[in-house]
């Protein structure tokens, strides 16, 4: 048919169409074949057959019908999207092209032919990078393709150039063209951006796809990009993320100083652009988190100098106003990387950036004049103790302007400001101290240390507990070491330090929770009153080690007033379902016979019976063992004072009434108890005791007459109890309850 046009004898080849139209019809209604090589044969065929069908068609003058036919001949894209056959969609496409052509050769006027064109240039430049995986040399089809989408595609038509470019830039990252080729393309790209959030995230998509092969070039256009971001009000709320990312770019440069420069040049570009001003916190906070990371690896790999720079960078002027105390921050970590190396000027230039109401900044002033070997430290409050602590020679210089920094932010007239720090300057003493008790032949001496800083922190958080308020962490490792240190002292400290190391953190703790109301530690009241029980123990062994006197009276006197304090912070974290419930219950009982024990120390004898009383009250609530084991102890102690008076010895008895006798060794425990009180009672001999005895002899036949206690009550206390109802009853032969006396016995 082409031929036959070509000739100029349109009629022949219009009558060869109708045969066409009759074998194409053959070829759409077969079978679909399964071999590859016949289904190329077939799909060629009618490529070709409806190229020479549009020709003719034209020749005759119909142009629509023409036009039909070239849209069934684009089916290529289609064949492209499904990635059925690529080679066989490029030929589809290319032969769409050509037919474009012709149509615009002879001067067609068709409804969006101009458009039909761009497409399908597009679509076979993406099929020819698409093919240019397995045949590079399709890479110079595509750029051909793309140059010729240029001269179609018009200024106003943003979409498609942009889409182009996008192209473009694949496929000159494809054919590894020089770094100026590709920098054209993305400065064309830019200019078209539009700014949304999606449409900037795509941006910097393409940027950081360069990477690998054009190391500086995502920096660079990063920085051309937040420029037109600055300079356009629609692109201020992506400055930020543009700056992260520029940020990442930088960080993947190398030499480390380019990667710096570069740094530093984007965040200059926007501090310097008088209009904007960051506005979210959080994004302040991300790319000062970044850039810190970052400093901190180069410092852990010894990058000290990198480490410096990159610390200053989160510092950076503008992050000043969001920052906050990080920005600080950051620049006195610089100024201390600056310092392990010795750049004094850079230092104190940092240094002098920073907040002077600070501690954290007079502490780098300390060190900066300790390295540099200057002995006038008189104009600093104080220094970098962490850095010092472990310096070899500077514990005398540092620990003494470290009393001389707590002394003057202990003084009333000191700025609230100033003041809250004082809890960083104890820690940093306390810490100190704590390396040194490790070494220290006169531990004791270490510990009185340590004793004054912590009880300069409870009388200052005291006075007032707003100074704590955001040093709860400062707190509580205050607390926790103080514990810790007498815990590992145990062994190794007298009982007066260990005593009061573990009242330091009790006060500690008991402010902490004034402080942190919410806090989240479900132990902690537990915690607090094994520190107060702790103390308690530990006060009393030492008056018991004291002579008699002054000394001991008071310390007596204390210690009585302390146990209700003690014993209320237990019984606040005595839960029944909690693992530590019976340690609780042991730590009460020991408070119980322990205040027994001081009273009759103090001879208070009078206060006995009330806590007898007590403790009879709690066994009706239920805690009849524990009460009665208190009780067996509270017993014991006051068998050894023997001047112990009768009202004192008197409730002991209601042991027998409350011990319970539902078990063998309940019972066995009643027969102890029984012979006990029935010796004290029948030894006084009064009418009330007899009278008290014989009752106590009719409890213990009841329980002898139960099943249980004919087996369970021991066989020497029941003899023992028959001897003594028989030969008293002979005492009593002379008044009228001997026979009941015998019939007991019997």
């Amino acid at each position: 048919m082409s031929a036959l046009l070509d000739a100029g004898k349109t009629a022949v080849a219009s009558q060869l169409s109708v045969q066409g139209a009759e074998f194409e019809q053959t070829l759409l209604s077969a079978t679909d074949p399964q071999d590859s090589g016949e289904i190329k044969q077939q799909v060629s065929s009618l490529v070709w057959f409806y190229c020479a069908r549009i020709d003719l068609l034209l020749k005759e003058g119909n142009d629509t019908f023409a036009f039909d036919i070239f849209l069934k001949a684009i089916v290529g894209n289609t064949m492209l999207q499904n990635k059925t056959n690529l080679p066989l969609s490029i030929d589809w496409l290319k032969q769409g092209i050509l037919l474009v052509e012709k149509m615009v050769n002879r001067g067609l006027v068709v409804d969006r032919l101009e458009e039909l064109h761009v497409a399908i240039l597009k679509s076979l430049a993406r099929a020819q990078m698409i093919q240019a995986e397995e045949n590079p040399q399709s890479l110079q089809a595509a750029t051909a393709a793309l140059n010729e989408l240029v001269q179609l595609v018009g200024e106003e038509d943003q979409i498609t150039l942009r889409e182009m470019r996008v192209l473009q830039l694949h496929v000159l990252k494809r054919r590894k063209a020089p770094e100026n080729e590709v920098k054209l393309v993305l400065e064309d790209l830019m200019k078209m951006q539009e700014w949304t959030e999606e449409k900037v995230i795509e941006t910097l998509s393409q940027l950081a796809s360069l990477m690998s092969d054009y190391p500086t070039l995502p920096s660079t256009s990063a920085q051309t990009l937040l420029r037109k971001a600055l300079s356009h009000p629609d692109g201020h709320p992506h400055v930020q993320l543009i700056i992260y990312e520029g940020l990442l770019f930088a960080k993947s440069l190398s030499p480390p100083a380019l990667g710096i420069r570069t740094a530093v040049a984007m965040l200059d570009i926007a501090k310097k652009h008088g209009e904007y001003r960051m506005e979210d916190k959080v994004n302040v906070v991300a790319c000062q988190t970044l850039l810190w990371n970052i400093a901190n690896f180069n410092e852990n790999k010894e990058r000290i100098t990198e480490s410096a720079h990159w610390y200053q960078l989160a510092g950076h002027d503008l992050f000043k106003e969001l920052g906050g105390e990080n920005t600080s921050r950051c620049l006195r970590k610089a100024a201390l990387c600056h310092i392990k190396t010795a750049d004094w000027g850079a230092a104190h230039d940092l240094i002098a950036r920073c907040p002077t109401d600070e501690a954290s900044t007079h502490y780098l002033t300390f060190l900066a004049a300790i390295r540099q070997g200057e002995s006038s430290l008189a104009n600093s409050p104080g220094l970098l103790t962490e850095s010092l602590a472990n310096e070899k020679g500077a514990q005398p210089v540092l620990l003494a302007s470290m009393r001389a920094l707590l002394s003057v932010l202990t003084d009333s007239e000191m700025s609230f400001e100033v003041q809250i720090e004082t809890i960083t300057v104890i820690r940093s003493l306390v810490r100190m101290s704590v390396l040194e008790l490790a070494q220290a032949e006169d531990k004791e001496r270490v510990v009185d240390s340590i004793l004054e800083y912590l009880q300069t922190a409870v009388e200052l958080l005291t006075d007032d507990p707003s100074i704590g308020q955001g040093q709860t962490k400062g707190i509580a490792w205050l607390y926790k070491c103080a514990f810790n240190v007498a815990v590992q002292g145990l062994h190794s400290l007298s009982s007066k330090s260990l005593a009061d190391l573990f009242d330091r953190s009790a006060q500690l703790m008991t402010i902490y929770e004034v402080i942190e109301p919410m806090s989240t530690d479900p132990d902690l009241p537990f915690v607090r009153g094994s520190a107060m029980f702790a103390c308690l123990c530990g006060k009393i062994f030492l008056c018991k080690d004291l002579p008699t006197g002054p000394d001991k009276i008071l310390l007596l006197d204390q210690l009585l007033e302390y146990i209700p304090q003690c014993r209320n912070a237990l019984q606040g974290a005595t839960n029944t379902s909690h693992p530590r419930y019976s340690s609780v219950s042991d730590m009460l009982r020991i408070i119980d016979t322990s205040e027994v024990e001081l009273q009759c120390e103090a001879r208070e004898w009078t206060a006995i019976p009330e806590i007898l009383e007590r403790l009879k009250d709690a066994s009706k609530d239920g805690q009849v063992g524990t009460t009665h084991r208190t009780l067996e102890m509270i017993a014991n102690v006051l068998f050894r004072y023997q001047d112990c008076p009768t009202s004192g010895m008197s409730k002991i008895p209601i042991n027998v009434h409350i011990c319970p006798t539902k078990y063998a060794d309940d019972i066995k425990r009643f027969s102890r108890w029984m012979r006990a009180i029935l010796r004290i009672l029948l030894h006084r001999s009064g009418a009330d005791d007899e009278s008290a005895a014989f009752s106590y002899v009719s409890r213990a036949l009841d329980v002898l007459k139960t099943p249980l206690g004919k087996t369970a009550y021991p066989l020497d206390e029941a003899h023992w109890l028959v001897a003594t109802a028989w030969n008293r009853g002979l005492e009593w032969f002379r008044y009228d309850d001997f026979p009941m006396s015998f019939e007991i016995a019997d």
